[in-house]
């Protein structure tokens, strides 16, 4: 690991190991606010995504305001700032069980150091330009300041934002099909704010980079783990031929090639994605959506992005099947509404794209449960007995539409 002042993606000296101090904080909530108060001995920065994100730390900063005089300053914010720190925390927890889920080392640390650039002012460019939308059904924070990296050797990039308190989602959390029905319309509302992007915003944003994020973080011996780790999973009790199925098709759900085979359908429009849309981008209140947050992975992509991102992590298997045709509808009804009568794409576009993207956003599913529960091991306990068989369920389910609908698109898998 290099000293801690000279790569964006290694230990600093600032807050929460990043590369901001109180007094880079100072300067910054000074421009933001446009106050000259001051923080109090007081202050104080919690880390609040840990668990939740791999590639930036979420600082919520109680600022004990000195010398405030009129200005109505907000009690409690949250900076975002660029870090793979919380990867590393779970890595070093992982081995303390013995095993590793994200690799590491040189090639990965040079591939974050470049994308952990990009993925904030890619960032810093959607909420600029959605701040200036009016759409009821796209809900963001208050955004107080974007500092996008201007230089390459700049290590403070950030973004200073309205703190919402928000209820828990757990990834063996559900929703009903009637409870979906506002992510279903915020899903087509981002669809239709893209297609009214002007030139220069479509350029400044990154191309989808989950090719290159994926060929990186997952080389062969992370892959091999973590098909080790689904046969060992709940005591082995997923179906082997299952698995033995999952390993075979492993290296081509996550390749550079297949990626971008789902990208550019032959006849589907490519369409403007959230790109990392699951409830954890979500701030919540009870079931109602307050906020959408981490707009870092957004671009130009397969039309189908975002539902199967979000729907294999947010619904049992039972009801995403038994309601997956008036999903799809009632998506696509909504987009029409959004676009004033006009489509983006047909119902049977968004079937056709649904079906190649689903086992790539499935496997990804299934790699938040066993990630989610080999981080927090209470959830596990038997007196968790209704979380454990939801998880379950969901995860049995996903595995069996991993396989299903891959074949469904490609064919028998033979093992």
């Amino acid at each position: 690991m290099t000293s801690p002042s000279s790569k964006l993606v290694a230990p600093g000296l600032g807050l929460l190991q990043t590369h901001i101090d109180w007094d880079d904080m100072q300067r910054l909530c000074e421009s933001a606010f446009g106050t000259e108060a001051t923080f109090g001995q007081n202050k104080s920065v919690t880390n609040i995504s840990l668990g939740k994100g791999s590639c930036s730390r979420l600082a919520l900063i109680n600022p004990d305001w000195q010398n405030q005089q009129d200005k109505d300053l907000p009690k409690e914010f949250v900076v975002k700032i660029p870090s793979i720190m919380n990867m590393i925390e779970i890595n070093t927890k992982k081995a303390e069980d013995g095993g590793s889920f994200w690799a590491m080392g040189e090639e990965v640390e040079n591939m974050w150091e470049k994308q952990c650039r990009k993925l904030l002012n890619t960032e810093c460019t959607v909420y600029d330009v959605i701040k200036s939308t009016n759409s009821k059904n796209i809900k963001i924070p208050k955004i107080f300041a974007t500092n996008p990296f201007k230089e390459t050797n700049d290590l403070k990039g950030n973004i200073i934002i309205e703190f919402i308190r928000s209820d828990d989602f757990r990834i063996e959390d559900n929703l009903s099909f009637e409870e979906f029905k506002p992510i279903l319309k915020s899903i087509a509302a981002i669809q239709a704010m893209g297609s009214k992007f002007d030139e220069s915003v479509k350029n400044a944003l990154l191309p989808n980079n989950e090719y290159e994020i994926f060929a990186t973080i997952f080389p062969e011996e992370t892959k091999k783990n973590i098909i080790a780790q689904f046969y060992e999973m709940d005591s082995g009790s997923l179906p082997k031929n299952l698995i033995d199925k999952l390993a075979k098709i492993i290296d081509r759900l996550l390749s550079h090639e297949y990626l971008k085979e789902i990208d550019n359908l032959s006849g589907i429009p490519k369409i403007f994605c959230h790109g990392d849309f699951w409830p954890s981008n979500i701030l919540w209140k009870g079931r109602e959506v307050q906020a959408i947050i981490d707009w870092q992975t957004s671009h130009f992509g397969a039309l189908a992005t975002d539902l199967c991102r979000f729907l294999p992590c947010a619904m049992s298997g039972r009801e995403r099947r038994e309601k997956l045709a008036d999903i799809l509808s009632t998506l696509h009804r909504y987009m029409v509404e959004e676009m004033g009568g006009k489509e983006l794409y047909s119902l049977e576009q968004l079937k056709t794209s649904f079906d190649h993207m689903m086992p790539v956003k499935t496997f990804i599913a299934l790699l938040t449960i066993q990630l989610y529960f080999d981080f927090d091991r209470e959830k596990l306990k038997p007196n968790n007995i209704e979380i454990v068989d939801r998880a379950k369920e969901k995860t049995l389910a996903l595995l069996e539409d991993t396989i299903e609908i891959y074949e469904k698109i490609h064919g028998t898998i033979d093992i």
